[in-house]
């Protein structure tokens, strides 16, 4: 938390202090994304993983090509939303082979509003 940037922050300050809804959520992070993807498919939810101030993490530490793509492949398949920075992972051209973007995916209405909290 302490390393994400402040609109980051200021979402989740947001949902955890303000938000009805988040006494019916609960945070989880195991650490492996295909899992926590997994969890999200099977109950909803946000999987989200920002860019933060640490060195080398500025363009957030998810690979496109091997991690981000073919999870935003079976999200939107199963109806839901994966971005980065707003922008739709499937819809970013690779810049090389080991090129790193924030996630953000999940249920279409909890991706939105993080987008629109961010952007």
């Amino acid at each position: 938390y302490r390393y994400w940037d402040e609109p980051t922050q200021v979402y989740f300050d947001k949902l955890l202090y303000t938000c009805e809804s988040f006494e019916k959520s609960s945070m989880r992070w195991n650490a492996a994304m295909v899992g926590d993807v997994h969890r999200i498919l099977c109950r909803g939810g946000l999987f989200l993983y920002p860019q933060d101030k640490r060195s080398g993490n500025d363009n957030g530490k998810i690979r496109l090509l091997y991690e981000a793509n073919p999870l935003a492949l079976l999200v939107e398949n199963a109806g839901g939303k994966a971005t980065s920075r707003g922008t739709r992972i499937l819809d970013i051209a690779p810049t090389s082979l080991h090129q790193r973007v924030p996630v953000a995916l999940g249920s279409n209405e909890p991706v939105e509003f993080y987008n629109n909290a961010i952007l």
